[in-house]
């Protein structure tokens, strides 16, 4: 039983470590430029 408890408990830190993580990420602005970039390789096909 004592696996168990322990088991949970580090399962609970790792996924409260990849919730901190996905929200720093958000909030710092990382993701703002990909839309444009997803554009990007579109940019040059009118030229040819």
């Amino acid at each position: 039983m004592d696996v168990g408890i322990l088991l949970f408990f580090v399962s609970s830190v790792l996924a409260g470590c990849s919730v901190a993580a996905f929200v720093w990420t958000m909030r710092g602005d990382e993701f703002d430029h990909a839309d444009r970039q997803a554009l990007a390789p579109l940019a040059g096909e009118d030229e040819r």
